[in-house]
């Protein structure tokens, strides 16, 4: 009866202090510590631990980390990092995969723009190689491939897409992206 009740305790205590801050350090700490424990050598992290790494799971936790510091919460974004180089190559190998005579053809899918996103939030700590195909998409055809999404209109773009591009800097499509739209040629 007394390991209940205090378990009651504990509870209540979590419920009337979830925002306690020590114990959301404690929490915080906890939780970096476990995706230190399980991201792999190549940066990776897999979907549980002892796992082969996921290039899914490893863009959401890097991008979620940048959301976090864009947003202002004091994290070591080293883990986010380390994982840059592997999802550069994830990107530059799904386009590699594409047929020459298709490669200009319009691929913006919802996973590439989540790396556009993403990667976005890390162009200050490791800029995008110039040769990869995540700067292309960033440096190069973004507006046609925006325009894919309907009616020359960013609207209809996932809208983590058109962050990425704001990001990137280019001033005449930051311009089109306010004004709402993206003219194709």
């Amino acid at each position: 009866m007394a390991a209940a009740g205090s378990s009651g305790i504990g509870i209540q205590t979590q419920c009337r202090h979830p925002f306690d801050d020590n114990r959301l350090d404690e929490e915080t700490r906890r939780l970096l510590m476990k995706l230190a424990d399980m991201q792999l050598n190549d940066g990776a992290w897999p979907w549980f631990p002892g796992g082969q790494g996921n290039d899914y799971i490893t863009l959401y936790i890097t991008t979620g980390f940048g959301r976090l510091r864009h947003l202002g919460v004091q994290l070591d974004p080293a883990m986010a990092i380390r994982s840059l180089t592997r999802l550069d190559a994830w990107v530059t190998e799904r386009y590699n995969d594409i047929r020459p005579e298709h490669r200009d053809q319009n691929h913006l899918s919802r996973i590439i723009a989540l790396y556009l996103y993403g990667r976005s939030f890390f162009l200050q700590d490791r800029p995008i190689a110039r040769t990869s195909r995540g700067h292309q998409i960033l440096a190069g055809p973004s507006d046609e491939l925006l325009v894919g999404f309907g009616e020359s209109s960013v609207a209809s773009a996932p809208g983590g897409c058109l962050e990425a591009v704001w990001r990137s800097g280019d001033g005449a499509r930051n311009h089109a992206i306010d004004q709402g739209t993206i003219r194709h040629g």
